[in-house]
């Protein structure tokens, strides 16, 4: 009976888990185990109706709760239960009390996550793309029993994400997983990498041959994951949700010293919607009003100086990998943000702009 405490304290783990985990063991263990009966589940069918069916506004006196036992098959005299409630406060579940009118009503008072936090994690779920339709049911199905019933219908969230622009590869978790476990064991990763054609069928990179890297990081950009790697020649990032058949290879990672030139932190500041490019340092001048802008795309370790002539405007150099995707930024912000140096630059910037035109 020592396991009890164990399985009971684990309060990462779901009350109905931890009930089936215990009645799994009643039933495949022999001798003494096999004659338990409903009695010896007390405090598991106790704690389960407050992890249950209890928050601040459900509360519950003592016969009603030997009722809730009753049904169960569980008779419990009151001296008992107040020494049964005793013993899951001291478990560590956050049972209060309090009176109301003449009687004294019972309630889970803390968990793990307060509902406005799984709001937030279920909004956060729901929208976010790289997650299949089906994985985000699953994932919000698991949010809810984190609290009580009544609550858990308050994590359907209003946020309206269509299927469309949901990821359709369902082994995103599973390739972030390997990713994460190669890094931490210091060894390479093998995959095959593909592109969407017109049709909805895929086009696999290098002759659909499998493309074998050193991973260092995986990062989130725009809604999605990315893998930054050591590909034997450069530092190079891959879509995760793009990536197939991911394995280990038997070969210790390397790159070291071309990842610590780079700077992680900064990589995705200077990698716009994370397509490459040439890097260079470019100065910018931007209107007051912009600092705002400026500021949440490349961070606060960044060179901004006054324009002494003008004093709505304001001067800032900034490290970016020069592409189609930075001139579209820079363009998307109405002309409220120039690019004045270096001139190669600005003169690529104003024929990409006439070129559309």
């Amino acid at each position: 009976m020592y396991f009890i405490p164990a399985i009971f304290c684990l309060e990462n783990i779901c009350i109905f888990d931890k009930i089936n985990v215990y009645c799994l063991l009643v039933t495949n263990y022999g001798g003494n185990m096999s004659k338990i009966k409903n009695q010896k589940l007390k405090l598991f069918y106790l704690a389960k109706l407050f992890y249950e069916k209890s928050d601040d506004n459900h509360k519950f006196t003592l016969n009603e709760i030997k009722k809730y036992l009753a049904e169960n098959d569980i008779t419990v005299t009151d001296p008992t239960l107040y020494n049964d409630i005793e013993c899951l406060k001291m478990s560590g579940i956050d049972i209060n009390s309090e009176r109301k009118g003449s009687t004294t009503v019972y309630y889970l008072a803390g968990r793990m996550f307060d509902l406005a936090e799984l709001k937030l994690l279920s909004d956060v779920i729901y929208s976010s793309r790289f997650i299949t339709g089906s994985k985000t049911k699953d994932l919000v199905d698991r949010l809810k029993k984190l609290t009580s019933t009544y609550n858990a219908e308050q994590l359907d969230s209003n946020i309206v994400v269509p299927d469309r622009i949901k990821s359709h590869n369902r082994s995103v978790f599973y390739n972030v997983d390997y990713i994460q476990k190669a890094i931490s064991n210091d060894v390479k990763i093998v995959f095959k990498y593909f592109s969407w054609l017109p049709d909805f069928t895929k086009s696999y990179h290098h002759d659909n041959s499998f493309i074998k890297v050193s991973p260092f990081a995986v990062c989130y950009d725009n809604d999605k994951y990315y893998m930054i790697a050591y590909d034997g020649e450069k530092i190079k990032h891959y879509r995760i949700d793009k990536m197939e058949n991911v394995d280990f290879v038997d070969e210790e990672s390397e790159g070291y010293e071309e990842f610590e030139k780079e700077n992680l932190d900064n990589y995705t500041s200077k990698h716009f919607g994370m397509f490459g490019g040439t890097l260079k340092t470019v100065k910018l001048k931007c209107k007051r009003y912009m600092a705002n802008v400026i500021i949440d795309q490349f961070g606060n370790d960044i060179d901004i100086t006054e324009c002494d002539q003008e004093p709505d405007y304001f001067f800032v150099e900034v490290e970016v990998n020069v592409s189609n995707q930075f001139f579209g930024w820079i363009a998307g912000l109405g002309g409220d943000v120039r690019i004045i140096a270096p001139e190669e630059v600005r003169v690529e910037f104003v024929g990409l702009m006439r070129r559309l035109m």
